[in-house]
């Protein structure tokens, strides 16, 4: 009998040179090398096989997480750098198992990206699925066989390769690249378990015999094996001409979502989710609805990239006050959640206005207070109720950063809309006379200034 793990490599596990015990650096070196007990009795054997699977399921060392990563962001900073890469990422929404076929002592396969041992889907098993998917899902052009007569399989030739019309050997216009993983969790790896339930007849010398016939009846055997748990995101690319390279990619959305990756997905195993990039999402933002405005605030706004941010601010901006929406406002518009907590409030003194302007102080050190926004204006006309506790207020008060100037009322209205301003303005600030410098100061047509300055100068004598 060949022994599952050779003498000199058994030797240096067993004495232990430098190999750590139990948690390894490199599980791909102890699920394919250091294979302990896998040639003792059947108990031992039954040990070391599950010893391996819990082996996977117990995660990385941070050492081999941090090496990871590292190798990670250099791949994807590499691939970034090229005009002929697309790079985006899908999730997978049921377990995925990839390389269950493989040679293994342990009775399951895993493709493992060495040396960390984490999972990856290879390149040539994702052009697999997506050749096949196109074969199936599309029209002839898509054909895995070229036939130079009718030209069927030509846009199948062009992306996958083939023999061309010569018979020559072509390698496609498009590589398919290794899908790395994106180590969000501690661990990808979850226990599955598939039953035989015609253990007798798989081991029957002769399966066409009558008496060995599958028949359901054999008591069923669990084999656990390992799979990757749902949730993980991986990073797809593709190499090609942009259209070809753009149309690769749309076929492998497409085959994740509605075919799957890796074995069993005839069982529901190996679906995909497409996970937008960041600039497709801060596109869609502007015409989501409130309900799918959360949902991505909440999965990505913790953390959102700056074009992110840029896009959630702006929506922030357009949208009415709404208690569901109400941390990404907090966020991005403290000033609307305030002046909404305000006027719900029976407000006594300037005190509670104070109470509930230091909820909301941290917010506003990252978006800084606009006085010409509306809701800062209104926040501030609440405060003047009470007028007499303002008058006590220092120049250095909290109070007075919400204070408009003249300049922020005027802001944007043309000539019409600051006449009626000014004909109905009656706060007490600013004055109506700090109105005269600010309206000078607008780029109006001279006829149209003397007549504000008028009107001002009107409203002025009225309250004297």
């Amino acid at each position: 009998m060949i022994p599952a793990i050779r003498e000199d490599v058994r030797r240096i596990s067993e004495a232990g040179y430098g190999i750590p015990q139990g948690q390894f650096d490199n599980k791909s070196l102890m699920f394919n090398r250091l294979c302990k007990k896998i040639d003792e009795p059947r108990l031992k054997e039954t040990k070391a096989k599950k010893d391996a699977l819990l082996g996977l399921e117990s995660g990385y060392t941070e050492g081999c997480r941090q090496l990871y990563r590292l190798a990670l962001n250099n791949w994807r900073a590499f691939l970034s750098g090229q005009q002929d890469v697309i790079l985006f990422e899908m999730r997978n929404i049921s377990p995925l198992i990839v390389g269950k076929g493989d040679q293994n002592v342990h009775e399951f396969g895993m493709t493992f990206q060495p040396p960390w041992a984490t999972p990856v889907i290879p390149g040539s098993a994702v052009k697999g699925v997506v050749s096949t998917f196109a074969h199936e899902a599309a029209d002839q052009n898509w054909s895995k066989s070229f036939s130079p007569e009718s030209y069927s399989g030509a846009y199948s030739l062009v992306m996958f390769g083939g023999a061309n019309e010569q018979g020559n050997q072509f390698a496609g216009a498009v590589d398919f690249l290794d899908a790395w993983w994106i180590p969000d969790t501690r661990t990808p790896f979850a226990e599955d378990i598939i039953s035989a339930h015609n253990r007798s007849w798989y081991q029957a010398d002769d399966k066409h015999a009558l008496d060995n016939w599958p028949d359901g009846m054999d008591n069923p055997v669990p084999f656990p094996f390992a799979t990757i748990k749902p949730g993980q995101r991986f990073l797809f690319a593709v190499r090609g001409p942009g259209i070809w390279a753009e149309l690769a990619k749309k076929i492998i959305v497409e085959a994740g979502v509605q075919n799957g990756f890796g074995a069993k997905t005839r069982a529901g195993y190996g679906l995909f989710e497409y996970l937008p990039a960041d600039e497709e999402v801060a596109a869609d933002i502007s015409d989501m609805s409130d309900d799918q405005l959360l949902d991505v605030y909440k999965e990505k706004g913790n953390s959102a990239a700056p074009i992110l941010q840029d896009a959630f601010r702006k929506k922030a901006n357009q949208i009415n006050y709404s208690k569901a929406l109400e941390p990404l406002l907090k966020k991005y518009c403290p000033g609307m959640v305030m002046r909404n907590k305000l006027e719900q409030g029976s407000l006594k003194n300037l005190k509670q206005v104070k109470n509930i302007y230091d909820q909301h102080k941290s917010a506003f050190d990252l978006e800084p207070i606009k006085t010409s926004n509306s809701d800062i204006q209104k926040i501030f006309n609440i405060c003047m109720r009470f007028e007499n506790e303002l008058k006590k207020m220092p120049p250095e008060a909290w109070v007075w950063q919400f204070a408009p100037s003249a300049k922020d009322f005027l802001e944007g209205k043309d000539a019409d809309q600051l006449n009626d301003f000014i004909e109905n303005y009656d706060q007490a600030h600013p004055a109506v006379k700090d109105f005269r410098p600010a309206i000078e100061e607008l780029e109006l047509e001279e006829e149209e200034k003397e007549l504000l300055l008028m009107a001002i100068d009107e409203k002025i004598e009225k309250m004297t």
